[in-house]
């Protein structure tokens, strides 16, 4: 079977795929980044 490599951007690493740790640790960062840039701009308090 044969096939091309996707979403890797030119990036050897990323045909792989991406592990489960970094995933589960943005999971929990971004949510958390937004947050702050939220209440750094004054929309929640």
């Amino acid at each position: 079977m044969t096939g091309i490599q996707r979403y890797t951007f030119g990036q050897l690493f990323l045909c792989d795929g991406i592990g489960v740790v970094p995933v589960t640790i943005g999971f929990y960062a971004i949510p958390e980044l937004i947050g702050r840039i939220l209440v750094w701009l004054g929309f929640v308090a």
